[in-house]
C-alpha cells in the first residue's frame, strides 16, 4: 500500500537534490565603498577607485569623491561560476551624486557597463554606453542620475565579472560626490535586464551535484522503505 507513495517521494527527493537552483530574471546590485579584489580592470585608462556592488545588500551612508577626470568602477560581488551569456537588453543604473561646484556648467557624467575576464582585461564587445550632461544644481543638494544602458549580448567568462564605470568629466571645476545610500533616498544601484540568465551561474552549464547532495535523499528513502516495509504474518 505504501510502496507507490515511497517511490513518488524518492523521485521527488532525488530530483530536487540533483537539479541545481538557478534563478533567472532581473537582479539588483547596490553600490558600496568596499574595495574590490582581483580580478579588477588592469588596462588603460587608469581606474582611480575599484569598489564592490553587493547583490541583495544595500550600501551604507558613504560617499566616493571623484576629482575632475577621475573614475570609479563598481564590480559585481560574485565571480562568474562558468561562462554566463547575457542576451541584449537594458541595464538600469540609478545613483545619487552631488557636484560640489554649482556654478560650473561643464558637468558631464559618463556611465558605462563592462565585462572583464579572469585576468582583469575588458571583454571585447561587452560595453553598453551612455553619457549624460549634469546640470547646474543648488549647492549641497543631491541629484539622481538614471541611465539605461542598451547593451548588446555579451558573455562573462568563468572567473570574470561585470562592472559599472562612472567617469567625471575632466573639464569640471569641482569634485563629484557619489553617495551609496543617502538618508531618505533609495540606495544607488544597478539592475540587470530581465533576460539575465541567473548570474553568477547559467542554466546552460549546470554544476555537478556533490556526493552528499545525492546520498542524503537516497538514505532518507531507504529509511522510509525500511520503516514501512510489509510485516510478515505469523503462521
Amino acid at each position: 500500500m505504501y510502496r507507490p507513495l515511497i517511490i513518488l517521494v524518492a523521485i521527488m527527493l532525488i530530483f530536487y537534490a540533483v537539479v541545481p537552483a538557478v534563478s533567472a530574471g532581473s537582479q539588483t546590485w547596490y553600490f558600496t565603498t568596499e574595495n574590490a579584489s582581483a580580478p579588477i580592470y588592469i588596462g588603460t585608462p587608469t581606474v582611480n577607485y575599484h569598489k564592490i556592488m553587493k547583490k541583495g545588500v544595500e550600501g551604507g551612508n558613504d560617499k566616493i569623491t571623484l576629482a575632475p577626470g577621475e573614475r570609479v568602477w563598481f564590480y559585481a560581488d560574485e565571480l562568474a561560476a562558468c561562462d554566463v551569456t547575457f542576451p541584449a537588453g537594458k541595464w538600469n543604473v540609478a545613483y545619487w551624486v552631488n557636484a560640489t561646484n554649482s556654478t560650473d556648467s561643464n558637468k558631464t557624467i559618463t556611465t558605462r557597463l563592462h565585462g572583464i575576464n579572469s585576468t582583469g582585461f575588458r571583454l571585447s564587445g561587452s560595453t553598453g554606453y551612455k553619457s549624460g550632461i549634469y546640470k547646474t544644481q543648488t549647492p549641497g543638494s543631491l541629484e539622481e542620475t538614471i541611465e539605461s544602458l542598451d547593451a548588446p549580448s555579451f558573455t562573462i567568462t568563468g572567473g570574470g565579472r561585470f562592472a559599472v564605470e562612472i567617469l567625471w568629466t575632466s573639464g569640471a571645476n569641482g569634485n563629484l560626490e557619489i553617495y551609496c545610500n543617502p538618508p531618505d533616498k533609495h540606495a544607488s544601484n544597478m539592475t540587470s535586464p530581465s533576460s539575465d540568465p541567473g548570474y553568477p551561474t547559467s542554466p546552460a552549464i549546470e554544476p555537478i551535484p556533490e556526493f552528499t547532495t545525492i546520498a542524503i535523499p537516497i538514505a532518507i528513502v531507504l529509511g522510509l522503505m525500511f520503516l514501512f516495509r510489509p510485516k510478515k504474518r505469523k503462521r
